[in-house]
């Protein structure tokens, strides 16, 4: 099992396994929140290697993926 830890705290292109310490990279959105996701070592393998093959980080993949979520109708959060 992998512990996948992404930090964003500074910006959208650092991720870190098992450390909560990020590089700083300017960004206009404040990134205040960490999600940490337990993956099979199958799920890491294939999530790794989509972001390698188009050149992104693991952040972004995952960045990506919840900008296609439906947004939340504010009268319900």
């Amino acid at each position: 099992m992998v512990l996948l830890s992404f930090c964003w705290l500074t910006g959208p292109h650092y991720w870190s396994l098992g450390y909560t310490d990020c590089s700083t990279k300017l960004t206009t959105m404040a990134r205040n929140k960490i999600l940490r996701v337990r993956l099979s070592d199958e799920e890491w393998a294939r999530l790794e290697s989509y972001a390698k093959s188009k050149d992104y980080t693991l952040t972004e993949v995952i960045r990506d993926y919840i900008k296609r979520l439906p947004k939340a109708d504010s009268a319900t959060v």
